[in-house]
């Protein structure tokens, strides 16, 4: 539980990057994963809507995860959606590189006014397509 929770505010802090208008920029395919897999999360306020673009790992961990994230927010306890939404109105976070660790794996760095290094995505080839991973693995 501890890991997804650290996973899904990880993501929801990463998604106000979306607001500083990163089309201008070449990003590059892990790049694009991560901003399309945010930019679909911001519209939908899910973050079930994040499975296209995760490995198969972690694509199990937020399909187990989804009944206790429906619980929360109809209890009120946590609502992640608003979470989600309030993330995707600030536009201080921006991309901030990566660093190749091997030519299947790379980190995808975003930065904000507060850190240079605000959120780091794991990136790694999986079935010959760029898929966000567990930051475990």
């Amino acid at each position: 539980m501890y890991r997804f929770q650290k996973f899904t505010v990880g993501l929801i802090v990463a998604l106000v990057f979306l607001a500083g208008g990163c089309a201008h920029l070449v990003l590059s395919p892990r790049q694009v994963v991560v901003r399309s897999a945010l930019e679909e999360m911001c519209q939908k306020k899910s973050v079930q809507s994040l499975i296209p673009y995760v490995t198969d790992d972690l694509r199990l961990i937020l399909q187990l995860s989804d009944p206790l994230v429906v619980v929360l927010e109809k209890t009120g306890i946590f609502r992640l959606s608003d979470e989600i939404a309030a993330s995707c109105n600030d536009a201080s976070i921006k991309f901030a590189g990566e660093v190749k660790v091997t030519d299947e794996r790379y980190l995808v760095r975003l930065s904000s006014k507060e850190k240079s290094i605000a959120y780091e995505f794991v990136v790694i080839k999986e079935n010959t397509e760029w898929k966000i991973s567990s930051l475990r693995k």
